[in-house]
């Protein structure tokens, strides 16, 4: 899990999502080499990191880019940061917050590093783009979710304790 700590700062930060150009079309499917464009985004991103472009990635599997995101604001329970995000996507809202599309990262990285991080993967043909800024004591998507750390932590981290109580 991404250790939030690692990406805090006084300023705001940039996010970023990560998402390979064939996944991107339906029409591509059939033709998509997962292995392939697994291994350069892996790469790409690990040459980033490298270069001092990151501070903190988080992997969108299971749960979607929203199960995500509120992992990155909650993970460090001594200091967690809201984010603010705004997505811009032809897609339902809940395929868009929920989906489990393969390959794709949250990056977080210092404002000012913020273009430098978008060309370097758009360099390797690879899309990235701004969906917002860390900070602040909420997770904001969209008018779709607006809701204060305290209580996705809560529900994060006390939902097998009530489960147990419940079914125990």
């Amino acid at each position: 899990m991404t250790d939030i700590a690692k990406c805090t700062g006084k300023e705001p930060q940039y996010l970023g999502i990560v998402v390979p150009a064939k996944q991107r079309s339906r029409r591509h499917q059939h033709t998509y080499n997962r292995k392939k464009e697994q291994k350069q985004l892996q790469s790409t991103l690990l040459k980033a990191i490298q270069h001092g472009l990151v501070k903190s990635t988080h992997d969108v599997s299971d749960g979607g880019l929203g199960v995500a995101l509120a992992e990155c604001c909650i993970t460090n329970r001594e200091h967690q940061l809201g984010a603010d995000i705004q997505l811009s996507d032809n897609v339902r809202p809940d395929c868009l917050l929920f989906g489990e599309t393969q390959s794709r990262i949250v990056i977080s990285c210092s404002p000012d590093k913020a273009s430098q991080l978008i060309a370097h993967f758009n360099k390797e043909n690879i899309p990235c783009t701004q969906i917002g800024t860390v900070g602040g004591n909420k997770l904001k998507i969209n008018n779709l979710i607006d809701q204060p750390l305290e209580s996705l932590s809560t529900a994060f981290f006390t939902s097998m304790t009530n489960f147990m109580e419940v079914v125990g």
